[in-house]
C-alpha cells in the first residue's frame, strides 16, 4: 500500500481526459480507445468528475452526473490497485456526497455479496432492488440508494 497523506481530491478537468480514462479503463478491465475521449468533454461540463492525485499521477477517480429525477448517479468510482485499501475510494465518494441534490444517490454493483456493496452499506446506501442475471455474463446488479 502506497503512503496517501499527500494525495489529494480535486476536480478533473479537459486536460486530464486521458490519464482518467485510462485508468479507468485499467481498473474495470476495459478498454480504451483515443476514439473515446470526445465522451469527456460531456462529464466535465454537465457532471461531476474528480480525481485523486499522487504527486501528479491521477490514482483514482469518480464520475457522477444529475439524473432526471433530482438525484445524483455514481457512475464510476474507481482507485489503481497500488492505492487501493487506503481511503482513497473513501474520500473520493465523500467529495460526491458534498453534493446536495433534493432525492439522494443512486448507483449500481454488479454482484451480490461483493466487497463493494459493503463498502456503500458503510457509507449509508441501502439496497432498493436486484436484477438477477442482469449483465451478459450472467451476473446480478445491485441498485443501491441513498437520502
Amino acid at each position: 500500500m502506497k503512503r496517501t497523506s499527500m494525495i489529494r481530491i480535486a476536480e478533473a478537468d479537459v486536460e486530464d481526459a486521458r490519464e482518467f480514462l485510462t485508468l479507468e479503463a485499467k481498473c474495470f478491465s476495459m478498454r480504451f480507445s483515443s476514439n473515446t475521449l470526445y465522451y469527456w468533454r460531456p462529464i466535465v461540463d454537465y457532471c461531476w468528475a474528480f480525481k485523486a492525485v499522487d504527486r501528479h499521477r491521477i490514482v483514482g477517480g469518480v464520475i457522477a452526473m444529475p439524473t432526471r429525477d433530482d438525484r445524483v448517479y455514481v457512475n464510476s468510482l474507481f482507485v489503481d490497485s497500488g492505492y487501493r485499501r487506503s481511503g482513497i475510494g473513501s474520500r473520493l465518494l465523500a467529495r460526491v456526497l458534498e453534493l446536495k441534490p433534493s432525492r439522494g444517490f443512486v448507483l449500481d454493483v454488479k454482484t451480490e455479496g461483493s466487497f463493494l456493496q459493503e463498502f456503500y452499506e458503510r457509507r449509508g446506501f441501502k439496497r432498493a432492488h436486484v436484477a438477477r442475471d442482469y449483465y451478459r455474463d450472467g451476473t446480478t446488479r445491485i441498485i443501491m440508494e441513498r437520502e
